[in-house]
């Protein structure tokens, strides 16, 4: 449990995705939802006149490339939170990135989940494709590398069927209180003072 809402500002070109996060977010009392910027060059700018302990930035919007490298700039680490689903792993939560002392910070987290979820920490046991090792990947780009997280489908409120293939799906409520609680505790515990925290997705 933590013990002040985790304040997060959502960066994506797409409306119904930001409306749909933030509908969600309404309901959760460890969430705070306190923006939504559609360019992500204000990204910066607005994270700190919100006082954001969280970015989410689609790294998928068109052209963005310039923008997203001014946003890695200004942060110290960054989750990319992923989707994948290949058969029998329906369940396996895959934690890579370079930050692996981040990466373990996460994975403690998460395993609060319970069983529901096989939290997948080792490097090695992760698929090569799937490790976010490689020096290109915007998540080490920042000055103290990253975390990339993969989300099975039913971790982003989706199921493995094709009729949910590009629906817009929100991760259920303890996925994304788990992720924020372990965002807020390193931001308390492990990272220099003032030190911000980018999520990619």
């Amino acid at each position: 449990m933590i013990s002040k809402p985790v304040r997060v500002l959502f960066v994506d070109d797409n409306q119904l995705m930001a409306g749909s996060l933030e509908r969600r977010l309404a309901f959760e009392k460890q969430v705070m939802y306190v923006g939504w910027v559609a360019d992500p060059t204000d990204a910066a700018r607005v994270a700190q006149e919100a006082d954001a302990d969280i970015v989410m930035l689609d790294v998928d919007m068109p052209g963005d490339s310039f923008e997203l490298a001014r946003f890695l700039e200004h942060v110290d680490v960054v989750v990319a939170v992923h989707g994948y689903g290949p058969p029998g792993r329906s369940n396996d939560v895959l934690v890579g990135g370079s930050n692996r002392r981040l990466a373990a910070h996460l994975a403690s987290g998460l395993r609060t989940l319970g069983d529901e979820f096989t939290i997948v920490d080792d490097i090695d046991a992760i698929p090569a494709e799937l490790r976010g090792l490689h020096p290109d990947n915007p998540v080490n780009r920042p000055r103290a590398g990253g975390v990339q997280l993969e989300l099975p489908a039913r971790a982003r409120g989706a199921s493995p069927s094709p009729r949910d293939r590009g629906k817009v799906c929100i991760p259920p409520p303890p996925v994304i209180e788990a992720l924020a609680a372990s965002a807020l505790s390193w931001r308390e515990d492990w990272s220099r003072p003032g030190a911000e925290l980018g999520l990619l997705g």
